[in-house]
């Protein structure tokens, strides 16, 4: 799976522009798809990016699952496309993570003039961009199985709650609930929107107030929703409680 999905990625066919027609240059790192491994069961599922493993003098990362997975937990198979399709691709060519994070930062400031929301994601673009490069390379199912996948991790139901960078560069479970959504609506398949509603409902189930907390400040930052299918741009910040 690792492979196919990795190989994708390094051929001829595919690195070709869609704007100009010309060949793609090879990636900058890594040119032979990652090894795989059955890794640290309290790790999760990883990967050693290509710019780790040259310490070693290696032309590959290493994917791992844990080895539980061997037998079960079909759906922690759905986060290797974010491992191997996502993390993988975005460090094997130098200086593509900034580039994405500038444009993404600029495109949020231009439509939304929210400077805090443009930072957060601009800091969270590695574990985003995985995301939504995992769906595309891995179909629309992979975000169905990411959904189920958290909530299992985390007993039943998809986190509201979080850490800002660099205590954790993930985006929050719900949020990543509705970038699959959002992705799956723009795949050229008939039953698109209906897979959109779907994803909708299931991420919609667990919505409640989104916080975001900033360990380093003790500030928290909270989005409320405000409606069944929107979640408002605007934030308040307060100190955060003490916790015996």
């Amino acid at each position: 799976m690792v492979s196919d999905l990795f190989d994708g990625f390094l051929s001829d066919e595919s690195r070709v522009s869609k704007t100009t027609g010309m060949p793609i240059k090879p990636p900058d790192l890594e040119v032979i798809p990652p090894l795989v491994k059955w890794g640290n069961a309290a790790a999760g599922p990883y990967t050693w990016t290509a710019p780790s493993t040259k310490f070693f003098q290696m032309a590959a990362g290493v994917v791992s699952l844990p080895p539980n997975n061997r037998k079960g937990g079909l759906c922690a198979w759905s986060t290797l496309p974010h491992e191997t399709a996502g993390h993988d691709i975005l460090h094997a060519d130098n200086g593509l993570l900034d580039e994405l994070g500038n444009v993404v930062y600029n495109a949020i400031v231009t439509q939304m003039n929210n400077t805090f929301l443009a930072n957060y994601w601009k800091q969270c673009i590695d574990e985003a961009s995985a995301d939504i490069l995992g769906h595309l390379n891995g179909g629309p199912m992979i975000g169905m199985g990411l959904i189920v996948y958290f909530r299992g991790l985390m007993g039943g139901a998809l986190r509201n709650v979080g850490y800002l960078p660099p205590a954790d560069t993930h985006p929050v479970d719900i949020l990543r609930g509705f970038m699959a959504a959002t992705i799956v609506a723009q795949m050229p398949f008939p039953d698109a929107k209906g897979c959109l509603m779907r994803f909708y409902k299931k991420t919609l189930k667990d919505l409640k107030m989104i916080s975001l907390y900033d360990p380093q400040t003790r500030q928290q930052y909270q989005f409320k929703p405000t409606s069944s299918n929107s979640i408002s741009s605007d934030w308040q910040q307060r100190p955060l409680q003490r916790q015996n």
